[in-house]
């Protein structure tokens, strides 16, 4: 479905996705995020969510990669 207005279309919500990621820190993940605008009365779904921090290049702090030393 190649030329569909909806793959076109902006989410309107992506600004607060990003704003309430950058206000913690790049800390929240997905689950957080989805909880915070709650308070302001955004209500998003947790997919949704997830799928706008993919497109944004945007991690939890969990789940990125870092190094973690074991005791050999």
């Amino acid at each position: 479905m190649l030329g569909h207005p909806e793959t076109e279309r902006a989410d309107p919500h992506e600004e607060d996705v990003g704003r309430v990621w950058r206000d913690s820190g790049k800390i929240y993940g997905g689950r957080k995020i989805k909880h915070a605008p709650g308070h302001e009365g955004i209500v998003m779904s947790r997919r949704r969510v997830n799928r706008i921090m993919k497109a944004g290049g945007m991690a939890g702090s969990y789940s990125r990669a870092r190094y973690r030393p074991h005791p050999a």
